[in-house]
């Protein structure tokens, strides 16, 4: 356009300086030469008259695309402004960070040598408990943050060094918590090669499957009686890992079960100093085998559809010395113990099933063995869970839980104390485990009065009283995690 306008300017101006110098050459100034100026005069006023309409018919023809550009124009000039200053501020003074979700809202620097992931887990539930004995006949309800976890973790120096800090707080004490803030996981793992790494600090034991899911993972709102009284919890030592295709293990060695939690004097869920507890050490042995499927289905109880099928079958065994000084255990808290378990889970997507067999032989001091003083009886433990879900449809499923515990020679002294107890609901997910309501009900199955007064001992954190298997609850409760 603009070119166009320039040649027509050019033209008209050509003409009329040839016009005027011709008039200038001649030295005659005759009629006839003033009426030859005069006619070419109007001639090219004429020309000036048509050419500003073929301008004008140009600006308004083109005026929008002029329009147009200048605004692109101006545009990607802002673009470019923003995106400058973006790459300023995300630079993070000259680092190039980025920030972002992945599984966690994370900050990292460009080469991933460094990250930060921070998690949060929040378990808000409704209890309810009708504890059926004569003398203690009751109905007892109310609400409760059940956890309130905050997770940090990520990788430092090179991602084969990676970390986890986890914060708990909770109103209720079990074998992996008191009341209160409590640390949970602290620990460092170098990744070695060859699936193989190496972990240092506080963790899980590496014992009972159901023990090791995550608390925002849980097929039903709580876990098995069953694993609270044979779980591992939490130790503090040195842990060998190996994860390979088909195969994976864990092999642990520290101050003893629960331990990290553990002191003199009693329960206190912090790190433990080297020169206090009574036991010597402990070792723990867990390996899965994967039949079919992945890894990444059994971090979690539920299969939900679209998902394949899998199936893990998995062995632990542990072991611990004690030093002889705990002369008052609690009837969860083994010591001088060997323990095993075996398990098997499948994944059908969207619907699953799994089941548990757990022992320990506990030899236990004479001073504490109230069912025949001064003799030293062994004690043989076991219990089994079996368990499954079924999505209806994505976002509604139905469970069903069965465990069953035989507990000998318990601290109450009344010889055994065995447990059927029937657990049933359904979830229904939100945001599947990122968000999701849960409701169930608990029924022992065991109704006999002369069960031992310390059946539900210390798990209360699950919806249970301390005292007698004549007693049922209900659980509701709902869960964001990110």
């Amino acid at each position: 356009m603009e070119q166009t306008m320039h040649g027509i300017a050019k033209v008209a101006m050509f003409t009329l300086a040839s016009i005027t110098t011709s008039a200038l050459a001649s030295p005659q100034s005759s009629d006839d030469s003033i009426a030859q100026m005069r006619g070419e005069i109007t001639l090219l006023r004429q020309a000036n008259a048509d050419t500003q309409a073929q301008l004008a018919a140009l600006r308004s023809e083109q005026g929008d695309k002029w329009l147009t550009e200048t605004r692109a124009k101006e545009i990607k000039d802002l673009v470019r402004d923003v995106l400058s200053d973006s790459e300023t501020r995300n630079s993070l003074g000259g680092s190039g960070a980025t920030v972002g979700y992945d599984d966690g809202f994370f900050l990292s620097s460009p080469d991933g040598n460094w990250k930060f992931k921070i998690n949060v887990l929040d378990q808000v539930r409704f209890v309810f408990n009708q504890n059926n004995v004569s003398s203690l006949s009751q109905s007892e309800w109310g609400f409760e943050n059940r956890r309130t976890q905050l997770t940090f973790s990520g990788n430092m120096a090179d991602p084969s060094w990676t970390y986890m800090i986890r914060l708990n707080i909770t109103p209720e004490a079990d074998p992996y918590d008191s009341a209160g803030v409590n640390l949970q996981d602290s620990w460092a793992t170098k990744t070695l090669g060859n699936g193989f790494g190496f972990t240092a600090g506080q963790f899980k034991t590496p014992f009972m499957r159901e023990s090791l899911m995550d608390d925002g993972v849980q097929l039903t709102a709580e876990r098995s009686v069953v694993d609270y009284y044979f779980s591992s919890g939490y130790q503090a030592g040195i842990r060998l890992n190996y994860n390979g295709e088909t195969v994976r293990f864990w092999a642990s060695y520290g101050n003893g079960y629960r331990t990290a939690q553990m002191n003199g004097s009693g329960l206190l869920f912090q790190t433990q100093s080297w020169a206090t507890g009574s036991t010597s050490f402990n070792i723990a042995g867990r390996a899965e085998y994967k039949v079919m499927g992945e890894w990444s289905q059994f971090n979690k109880e539920s299969s939900f559809r679209g998902e394949g099928t899998g199936v893990l079958l998995g062995a632990a065994v542990g072991y611990e010395n004690d030093r002889g000084a705990d002369s008052n255990p609690a009837m969860i808290d083994p010591y001088s113990a060997i323990k095993w378990t075996a398990d098997a889970t499948v994944m059908f997507g969207g619907a699953n099933i799994s089941a548990a067999f757990v022992g320990q032989n506990t030899p236990h001091d004479a001073t504490t063995n109230s069912v025949n003083p001064g003799s030293a009886v062994a004690a043989n433990d076991y219990g089994y869970v079996v368990q499954g879900g079924y999505l209806f449809t994505d976002e509604l499923e139905a469970f069903v839980r069965w465990e069953y515990f035989n507990m000998q020679n318990t601290q109450a002294g009344d010889g055994t104390t065995m447990e059927n107890i029937l657990t049933f609901g359904g979830n229904y997910y939100i945001a599947r485990n990122r968000a999701k309501v849960t409701l169930d009900v608990g029924i022992p199955m065991s109704r006999n009065s002369n069960l031992s007064n310390d059946t539900f001992n210390t798990v209360q954190g699950a919806g249970w009283q301390d005292g007698t298997g004549q007693q049922w609850n209900i659980r509701a409760q709902f869960q964001v995690a990110f």
